[in-house]
């Protein structure tokens, strides 16, 4: 911005969600997604899955599986090239529309990331049901398992739950080679 400089999400998606416009801007980073893809298919790389998170607003819009489907197709990608990420906030009333909305999404080969894991509030009861491919270990836990072996045993923990239900396992924010070490050690993916 001309006048603030540069502007995290943090500070404007709350604002976008209020306002209806994270629709529109979701949009616009799923098209930059699949064009990038498409680009690096082109020039005969192998593909490597681009993430993009998708808000609570999004995932209520029972449209938007149509048009992710219409933009893989558009851009002549493969649903394998992407990877949808929610938060657990997506996953509040009308929790069956989101179902839905994930289900179409994973039935069209589009892996589903939970984002930030840990730090929400649904239950486990609830992750064991969803349709999701991957379970994100929120930075917070990252950055405390150097300091806090509660942190280990939480992020050992969360580990051995998600293989068990099938799921892989990504860390947020891994900075240092000691979390690296860590993390491998535990089984991270």
């Amino acid at each position: 911005h001309p006048e603030y400089g540069l502007i995290y999400p943090g500070e404007f998606i709350a604002s976008a969600e209020a306002t209806g416009a994270i629709r529109a801007l979701g949009d616009w980073v799923l098209q930059a997604c699949c064009r990038q893809a498409a680009d690096w298919r082109a020039l005969g790389l192998e593909p490597v899955p681009i993430a993009f998170n998708v808000s609570p607003v999004q995932l209520r819009d029972g449209a938007f599986a149509a048009r992710l489907a219409a933009h893989i197709a558009h851009h002549g990608i493969e649903a394998a090239d992407l990877s949808m990420e929610i938060t657990e906030s997506c996953l509040l009333e009308p929790r069956e529309l989101a179902l839905s909305v994930l289900e179409q999404v994973r039935a069209m080969g589009v892996s589903i990331g939970l984002d930030d894991f840990g730090t929400g509030f649904s239950s486990l009861s609830q992750i064991k049901d969803l349709p999701i491919d991957t379970l994100k270990l929120d930075r917070s836990f990252v950055n405390d398992i150097r300091s806090s072996s509660e942190a280990g045993v939480i992020v050992t923990s969360v580990i051995t739950l998600a293989h068990n239900l099938k799921m892989r396992v990504v860390a947020e924010g891994v900075e240092l080679m000691d979390q690296l070490v860590y993390l491998k050690t535990a089984g991270c993916d």
